[in-house]
């Protein structure tokens, strides 16, 4: 044995062993997550957006169904035009007085010879 050299009023101290368990180091994953005042400007911002949308939308079913009433219209238009154009011809090849004397014959209807134009 190695002889101890220095005071001699110390104690003999042991070796301190080392326990024979090894120790772990265990990675913890961190989660990173937005804060709560974040997630509820995220949350009204989306609520925003997801309303302006639904109201374009409905704007744009509307302004498509008063397009198709005002063609449907034009075209009923378009129809009372043509109508009234050959109701007016048929009104002025009615008028005439040739065709007033054939009806007034057909009707045995008689003609005084003193009103004509």
């Amino acid at each position: 044995m190695r002889k101890e050299q220095g005071n001699t009023s110390l104690a003999y101290q042991l070796p301190v062993s080392t326990p024979k368990t090894r120790t772990q180091i265990r990675s913890r994953r961190v989660i990173k997550g937005l804060p709560s005042s974040e997630k509820v400007l995220y949350l009204v911002s989306t609520i925003i957006c997801i309303m302006a949308a639904v109201f374009v939308m409905t704007r744009y079913a509307q302004l498509t169904q008063l397009d198709v009433s005002i063609q449907q219209t034009e075209s009923r238009i378009n129809k009372t035009k043509e109508v009234n154009i050959q109701l007016d011809s048929e009104k002025i090849r009615l008028s005439s007085l040739e065709q007033i004397r054939k009806f007034a014959e057909q009707n045995g209807l008689q003609i005084i010879p003193s009103i004509h134009p």
